[in-house]
């Protein structure tokens, strides 16, 4: 998964330009977002709406972030409009969202909304403790969870070692999730 594309638009399609299957996660709010997902998607390729969602330090990211003081109508109005603003979007990743994946109720939340919509959910897992991958399993989501960051550092020989080891994860379990940037190294 390539995440955070949102305003620079050739980065966005440099990285849609990749061969190798990859799933490209797109910020609603963002300049770009309609016309990556086009991309993407006329490329044959998966689209996520990289949901910004309440993080550790409660910083906003746009007008489309859920966090836990939302009414539960207030909560599924955002995410109903992050959907609408990344057509061809299968699926929902979070973004930031380390704190509120850690809360079982928004969570269950999300994954109603999922439901209605026929979509999946990447847990990103940027917190420990999150509940979003069980969460997801209760509402009978499909889901899955990151395995690896691959661009953590941005250095090549860093990010070529990620790789290795998420090939070497998909070899073992026989599935693995990298996600990166679209940073040029990556």
């Amino acid at each position: 998964i390539i995440d955070d594309l949102r305003h620079n638009l050739s980065n966005g399609e440099r990285a849609v330009r990749l061969s190798s299957p990859v799933t490209y996660a797109v910020l609603p709010d963002s300049i770009h977002a309609k016309t990556i997902s086009l991309l993407a998607h006329t490329s044959n390729k998966e689209v996520l709406v990289h949901l910004p969602m309440t993080n550790h330090s409660n910083h906003p990211d746009s007008p489309n972030t859920l966090n836990e003081q939302q009414a539960e109508h207030e909560f599924l109005e955002t995410i109903d409009r992050a959907i609408q603003q990344v057509p061809y979007a299968i699926g929902i990743n979070n973004h930031m969202g380390s704190e509120l994946t850690t809360l079982p109720l928004q969570m269950g939340w999300v994954m109603q909304a999922l439901i209605r919509r026929g979509l999946y959910f990447v847990d990103s897992r940027t917190n420990a403790r999150t509940v979003a991958a069980k969460t997801a399993g209760n509402y009978n989501v499909p889901h899955l969870s990151r395995s690896i960051f691959l661009d953590n550092e941005t250095s090549e020989v860093a990010i070529t070692s990620q790789f290795n080891h998420l090939v070497k994860r998909a070899e073992q379990d026989g599935l693995a999730v990298g996600i990166g940037h679209p940073y040029p190294q990556t």
